[in-house]
């Protein structure tokens, strides 16, 4: 696959009459040994020395990954937009540049995610000849995350189209969610719930037929709990709801990660 040029040379200042070429920082021999990819490329994105982790990146081109675009390595999505910040970029120079998380492209057709942290490579002026880059795969934990990001936008639009109201607890009583129906409920905004306790946000006045102190601490970590309470709004205002808890567990540490509560209107079974 023949990658095309994208970068013209009158884009990019020269540098000083005198000044290295992009291979005078050469890559280490010993980078050879490393599992982790390592890349240089010169200030107009092309690839001038890999090691043996990085070459197989690309297997099926083999050395010839050498003398190419950077971008022919990288997915699709990625490649626009990225010329014209690369060139300011390298023309920028200052401090190293941040992180980036970027998909390969493998041998079989399909994609890895790897997290590329760069550090530009300077001539003995301290000018910008470069860019080395050192590639760490981060594919498991970016789907991870993924699927994580994915449950929890789907929990959330599924709880703020309840009726009920939802808030959810640490183990220590600290609010760490509370659907729209809660802060309409407590007439608390839900930034603002999720700077408080629930004893904060539901400060109870009176209760009946619950079991046992409602929202103590010990009980609704252990078990689940119900009953009627009357607490004051965010306004001063006194509400009558019915209530149920239930602990919140954390399946793959084995323990009790928060309490989840459920506010009714009192006339709704429980």
């Amino acid at each position: 696959m023949s990658i095309s040029p994208i970068f013209d040379e009158h884009e990019l200042p020269a540098l000083p009459s005198g000044a290295p070429a992009s291979n005078a920082c050469a890559m280490p021999a010993s980078f050879d040994a490393l599992p982790t990819p390592v890349i240089d490329c010169d200030r107009k994105g092309v690839i001038t020395a890999a090691n043996l982790a990085a070459k197989n990146l690309e297997p099926a081109h083999g050395l010839k990954c050498l003398g190419k675009e950077l971008w022919s390595l990288v997915a699709p999505e990625y490649r626009q937009g990225s010329r014209s910040a690369f060139l300011t970029m390298m023309e920028r120079g200052g401090e190293d540049p941040h992180r980036i998380r970027r998909s390969i492209i493998m041998p079989n057709g399909g994609f890895r995610t790897y997290q590329v942290c760069r550090a530009f490579l300077r001539n003995p002026e301290g000018q910008v000849v470069g860019l080395r880059m050192v590639l760490s795969d981060v594919t498991e934990h970016a789907a991870a995350q993924e699927r994580e990001k994915t449950a929890r936008l789907w929990l959330e639009s599924v709880t703020d189209a309840l009726a009920e109201a939802v808030i959810v607890t640490d183990a220590l009583g600290f609010i760490r969610f509370a659907n729209p129906a809660a802060s309409e409920l407590t007439e608390w905004q839900e930034k603002e719930l999720l700077n408080m306790t629930i004893a904060q946000a539901i400060p109870i006045l009176s209760y009946s037929r619950a079991e046992g102190v409602p929202f103590n601490y010990r009980l609704v970590l252990e078990r689940r709990s119900s009953g009627i309470i009357t607490f004051l709004t965010k306004g001063q205002q006194e509400v009558t709801v019915a209530f149920s808890t239930a602990p919140v567990l954390d399946k793959i540490q084995g323990s009790t990660a928060g309490v989840s509560y459920v506010f009714r209107k009192p006339d709704v079974n429980l």
